[in-house]
């Protein structure tokens, strides 16, 4: 797992959440959760703004975690 996505899942935990309840709260699956966190893709525009409010950072900070440096992970999610 990178460093950045590293920090989402650190980030979910101190606030207290399980992939399944910060999956519920974003209306999407746990598994969707789960390939955010393990690279595979990452959140569609119009969930970042959802997610950052839930794990309380700026759609900037957000943004970094998923900020590809020449990765292979697609857009979807």
């Amino acid at each position: 797992m990178a460093e950045r996505r590293r920090a989402l899942v650190e980030r979910r935990k101190a606030l207290g959440f399980t992939q399944e309840s910060l999956a519920q709260n974003l209306g999407v699956d746990r598994s969707t959760v789960a390939r955010w966190e393990s690279g595979k893709v990452d959140p569609q525009d119009w969930q970042r703004p959802t997610l950052a409010k839930e794990l309380r950072v700026t759609l900037i900070e957000l943004g970094s975690t998923f900020a590809r440096h020449g990765g292979s992970a697609t857009r979807t999610g």
